[in-house]
């Protein structure tokens, strides 16, 4: 691979035929707006993490696209994520319109189906003072280090507010189970049709990251019977693009059959299902106050401590 395409920032001449704002017309907007750009590009020349690609355009000064890498220790772990960024010629007093490339897959609460971002940084999502685009403040820097550590992150459920207790836990274990699923699907789609002018970028990234991604289906085997042939689809995509994958795949494949087997042995003797469990849970709780509830002389409810302790103990 060159090594011009492995810089984290680049200037490149055209834009890609399949920028999502392409077709949009070209900015001419005051020096106010040139001058922001330019400062845009400084900071990102400089500053960019390793994690994140950006590329800008010397004929289109309105375009960039960015590539995000998923964070260790995320159900995004080791995954692209490509954004399409369009400068008004409201900037820089308003922030810039950013797309999502999603394949049509739902990643995320403020990352949607059809690539709307909604972020209080974008003024798509409530936020207060700082949290909200700043003329001369706010950056492209700072917006994609907010979707890659903010958005991106390891319990994305809670990215909606009033998410709080122990259902809501059980709930956002489900859902990184299934982000982890839709994030691999990512992957594939990725490799199959990569963003032009990133075909080369995607084959090295996912070279240099095939045995942790791997690896991570050990860590989110879910005990769903998808799991192995997910795994088995996304070796096939990298095959096709020339990725060796490492030994250790077969291993894997093994161990997530086994778990599935034992999964769906388990759910042949107890009949169980992810709802019955929270609707058991609740009966359960609803049972134990009945049952704690008694009368006291005056005919009134009182609970019984006695028996709260009791069953607290047991």
């Amino acid at each position: 691979m060159p090594e011009k395409e492995l810089r984290n920032y680049d200037i490149v001449t055209y834009p890609p035929a399949d920028h999502h704002y392409l077709s949009a017309k070209p900015v001419h907007a005051a020096t106010k707006f040139f001058k922001a750009i330019g400062k845009e590009w400084r900071i990102l020349a400089t500053s960019l993490p390793e994690t994140i690609l950006v590329r800008v355009y010397s004929t289109r000064l309105d375009l960039m696209r960015a590539a995000i890498v998923g964070a260790k220790g995320t159900p995004y772990s080791d995954g692209l994520f490509f954004f399409d960024i369009f400068f008004t010629g409201n900037y820089p007093a308003s922030p810039p319109k950013v797309h999502f490339r999603s394949h049509g897959l739902h990643m995320n609460p403020n990352l949607y189906s059809d690539g709307r971002v909604c972020l209080s940084l974008l003024n798509t999502w409530s936020g207060r003072g700082e949290e909200k685009w700043t003329e001369n403040k706010s950056t492209v820097l700072q917006l994609l280090v907010s979707l890659q550590g903010l958005v991106l992150n390891s319990e994305p459920y809670f990215n909606e507010p009033f998410r709080f207790g122990l259902f809501e836990k059980l709930l956002s274990s489900n859902y990184k189970d299934n982000i982890f699923e839709l994030s691999c699907k990512l992957m594939i789609y990725t490799l199959g049709n990569p963003p032009m002018d990133f075909a080369d970028f995607v084959e090295w990234h996912f070279q240099g990251r095939v045995h942790g991604i791997v690896m991570n289906f050990k860590d989110h085997n879910g005990g769903r019977r998808s799991r192995s042939r997910l795994l088995c689809q996304l070796v096939a995509a990298f095959e096709e693009n020339g990725i060796r994958c490492p030994p250790v795949v077969d291993q894997v494949k093994g161990e997530l059959k086994k778990f599935e087997e034992k999964w769906d042995t388990y759910r042949m003797i107890v009949k169980i299902e992810p709802f019955v469990v929270l609707l058991s849970v609740g009966v359960s709780v609803f049972l134990f106050i009945i049952y704690s509830f008694d009368l006291d002389d005056n005919g009134e409810g009182t609970l019984d401590e006695a028996k709260v302790r009791k069953c607290a103990v047991t």
